[in-house]
């Protein structure tokens, strides 16, 4: 198992994990959906902010995948991907608009944001711990002062892990 940084061959790989791991029954049949709202957005514009743990065949099973700006994110968040959004789930449409500004008010603090998955089989042996590390140390570097990160209060396995 290895860090490393996310590869435009991982695409594909990271998207099938990302609806994998989705929780919800909204979720469990819209792999498009998903990857709109949580991994697309971060796989095409903030590369340098997505790190990959790979298996001995480098093939990517987890991810960390982190926006370091918000403002940045959500201005073109909306201008690329909110009109997908909208056509997929009217109510997911709304939810974004909602987070938009509830969430301008936490990044002016927290200007950073990141989504974090790993297949099942592969939690539990510090893979987490490390992306999360390597993230921060990334984010730090480039003087990022806050991050921020939201977890389903029925993920009790995720709150333990924060």
């Amino acid at each position: 198992m290895q860090i490393r940084k996310y590869k435009d061959s991982d695409f594909e790989k990271v998207r099938q994990i990302c609806f994998e791991t989705a929780r919800g029954k909204q979720f469990q049949t819209n792999k498009e959906l998903v990857c709109t709202l949580f991994c697309d957005y971060y796989l095409t514009y903030e590369k340098d902010n997505c790190f990959i743990i790979s298996a001995e065949n480098d093939e990517a099973v987890g991810y960390v995948l982190c926006a370091e700006n918000f403002d940045d994110y959500i201005n073109k968040y909306f201008e690329v991907y909110f009109s997908k959004v909208k056509s997929l789930s009217k109510k997911e449409a709304f939810i974004k608009r909602c987070e938009k500004i509830f969430y301008r008010k936490i990044a002016k603090t927290y200007p950073a944001h990141l989504h974090i998955d790993i297949l099942e089989e592969y939690r539990g042996k510090g893979n987490g711990k490390g992306l999360i590390r390597k993230l921060l140390d990334s984010l730090k570097s480039k003087g990022v002062k806050g991050i921020y990160l939201t977890v389903d209060t029925q993920n009790q396995k995720a709150i333990k892990f924060y």
